[in-house]
């Protein structure tokens, strides 16, 4: 009995000293204390950061840098092209003009005169030939077979007994005086003068193939048949280009 007084006792003296620690009551009872520490914490400690960036090193180096630190195109290709392009070819100008081109070679062609039948352009060399016919032309002059580009044949004293023909195409003269040209004259394509007086041309004169034929015939001479283009006849027996607007077709 005696004990259990005893024991009574010592329990109402620890209720009365005993007392619940505040972080036990604080864990128990306040648990929004707790969660809101707990929140406090963890957002100053991992603060929610915005999406990394793109990669910096793709855009600048593959993108941006490839494309614009890129070396410029080559220009060799515009270069050669433009200077070639631009040059003008002076192999015709800066060509050494053959001795026989005794009237120079302006324009990169070849002018010879001569006063002979038998002479010609400078071989692979076409020219302007002018050939004066005063003596020995008595054979067939050819200006085709010369290789001339422009004819001219200037015969006098009764000479040029051959055939006179001038080149298929290119400008052809040929005048005759003082009873010379006594055989056919052939002009070509091109434009055709011919040139008759004091009896000469007593051959034919075959002219209605050219772009352009005149035939002038003075002091009875072109005593054989004058053919001119159709429609193009003057007076007597000469041609005149100008008679009407298909009788110089030259381009």
């Amino acid at each position: 009995m005696r004990r259990l007084a005893t024991l009574a006792a010592c329990a109402v003296l620890l209720a009365a000293c005993w007392r619940f620690p505040p972080d036990r009551y604080a864990f128990e009872g306040g648990i929004g204390l707790v969660d809101a520490g707990r929140d406090a914490t963890r957002d100053t400690a991992s603060p929610d950061l915005p999406p990394p960036l793109a990669d910096s090193t793709v855009d600048n180096v593959t993108a941006d840098s490839t494309i614009d630190l890129a070396p410029p195109p080559d220009a060799s290709v515009d270069t050669a092209v433009d200077t070639t392009g631009d040059k003008p070819d002076a192999s015709v100008d800066t060509a050494p003009c053959p001795s026989e081109c005794n009237g120079g070679c302006a324009g990169g062609i070849c002018h010879r005169s001569c006063s002979e039948g038998g002479c010609e352009c400078p071989k692979n060399t076409p020219c302007i030939l002018t050939i004066e016919c005063s003596s020995k032309c008595g054979k067939t002059i050819d200006c085709a077979a010369k290789g001339a580009v422009a004819c001219t044949i200037n015969c006098s004293s009764g000479e040029c007994g051959g055939e006179l023909r001038c080149q298929p195409n290119g400008p052809c003269t040929i005048k005759c005086s003082g009873g010379s040209c006594s055989s056919t004259i052939t002009c070509g394509n091109g434009p055709c003068d011919v040139t008759c007086s004091g009896g000469s041309c007593s051959g034919n004169i075959v002219c209605g193939q050219a772009c352009a034929c005149n035939v002038s015939c003075t002091g009875n001479s072109c005593s054989g048949n004058v053919s001119c283009k159709l429609g193009c006849g003057g007076i007597g027996k000469n041609c005149v280009s100008t008679s009407g607007p298909s009788c110089d077709t030259c381009p």
